[in-house]
């Protein structure tokens, strides 16, 4: 794909099971969260292609496709199964989060050497009033956060974890509000080789893990004894 407009791209060719890929060196302009749903078990990307002119430490390509979201909302909104982002600059203006998971089907979604380090205001997030373990008995599982780069950032880089997670090789520094991790749920969870550094303001961690404030309010969530 090399349309410059990102929302028609998305909006015409997205599908389950379907590869978008972007062509490296280019500017993809979105004006609106982009919801990616149909429920599947059909792996789906959106990745980059073309040369790569360099890359860095955590092999993110120096001329990544960026994703330029001109709104204050999410650059992406979940709803699927089987999903990958890859290879890709995904910048802000200023109150842009990039994914918001808010419906407890996503399973198998993979966030693979992502860029945000430029007007970006929250990481990867998944609403705690809706997504501990389960919502109405299906399982949100399988969530992989790699290789990314997180700077700058108001809020988390990743706020809560679904069933079965990890967080790995990623760097994450210089925040302005806020612990740079925050998990207030999960099961299993693993997190190995990454780079924390400065996170944003006094009382702040780099990393927080606890219970769900807002469990008892979640219908239909099995009971926390099943994972002790």
């Amino acid at each position: 794909i090399t349309s410059a407009d990102f929302d028609a791209t998305i909006n015409a060719h997205w599908a389950p099971g379907v590869r978008i890929l972007l062509k490296r060196g280019q500017t993809f302009d979105a004006s609106q969260t982009i919801t990616l749903q149909n429920i599947t078990e059909s792996p789906s990307q959106i990745g980059a292609w073309g040369t790569i002119t360099g890359t860095d430490a955590r092999g993110i390509s120096d001329n990544a496709p960026i994703i330029n979201c001109t709104h204050g909302n999410a650059a992406f909104r979940i709803q699927t199964r089987g999903l990958t982002f890859s290879d890709l600059d995904i910048r802000g203006n200023g109150s842009t989060s990039i994914g918001d998971s808010i419906r407890g089907n996503n399973r198998d979604e993979l966030w693979h050497k992502i860029r945000a380090t430029t007007g970006i205001e929250q990481g990867i997030y998944y609403n705690p009033q809706v997504l501990p373990f389960y919502v109405n008995d299906v399982p949100a599982t399988g969530v992989g956060i790699a290789q990314c780069e997180f700077s700058g950032l108001n809020n988390y880089a990743l706020f809560g974890a679904p069933e079965t997670s990890f967080f790995v090789g990623n760097y994450v520094h210089d925040f302005s509000l806020s612990h740079l991790v925050r998990c207030p749920y999960f099961w299993k969870f693993g997190m190995h080789h990454n780079t924390f550094d400065n996170p944003g303001g006094t009382g702040f961690t780099c990393i927080k893990m606890h219970g769900s404030q807002n469990f008892e309010q979640v219908p239909n969530v099995k009971e926390w004894s099943e994972y002790l």
